[in-house]
């Protein structure tokens, strides 16, 4: 009983503290502050919902998060490609998509950098991209400081000021409604329960 409580009061808080703050997201970030890397450093903006410019994405430094042995999510390091070669790290992009992750997982399978030349020959501007990047900086119930500095001890030339991005994602008032509504749905079933076994 008492683990069906917390799992409950667990449930609660997620539902509450997500979809609360997914519709704060959506009233502030009605639109996307669009800039070059370059300036996002140097001005840091308070949006969440940001489209950086003319960004590079080197998956071979990417870190990964797995679970039961297996790829979720990957976190590909954006810099800015007329910066120095060696620079740091104030964007990660956290990326969960089949197409990005098998880069990832093809990347473990190199043995030799003959494996490296021959798979950038079969899929050239994979390893290494220069492209726009948008998503939704993660802040918050969606990164609390253990995950923090998990990510940032993963790379050294991570800036202690980095965000993490979420790769494609934009503001969802819907979704963030219907946690909260769920939340209520979920708080109302267990009040009934509770007056109910009491009678």
């Amino acid at each position: 009983m008492i683990r069906l409580v917390l799992l409950v009061g667990a449930l609660l808080i997620f539902l509450f503290a997500s979809g609360g703050h997914d519709i704060y997201t959506a009233a502030v970030d009605k639109q996307p502050v669009t800039l070059t890397l370059h300036d996002f450093i140097a001005k840091k903006p308070e949006s969440h919902w940001l489209v950086l410019k003319d960004c590079t994405l080197d998956y071979t430094e990417a870190s990964t998060k797995k679970s039961k042995g297996r790829i979720t999510e990957v976190y590909v390091p954006v810099t800015d490609p007329k910066g120095p070669k060696e620079q740091k790290v104030h964007v990660l992009l956290s990326m969960e998509s089949a197409r990005d992750i098998a880069v990832v997982e093809a990347m473990e399978g190199f043995k030799t950098e003959d494996d490296v030349v021959k798979y950038n020959k079969a899929h050239p501007n994979t390893l290494i991209q220069t492209r726009d990047v948008e998503g939704l900086v993660e802040y918050g119930v969606d990164l609390n400081e253990s995950t923090r500095k998990e990510l940032a001890d993963l790379n050294k030339n991570t800036d202690p000021d980095f965000i993490l991005l979420r790769d494609g994602q934009r503001p969802d008032m819907g979704t963030g409604i219907a946690k909260v509504l769920g939340g209520f749905a979920l708080l109302g079933v267990t009040i009934f329960f509770v007056l109910r076994r009491r009678r």
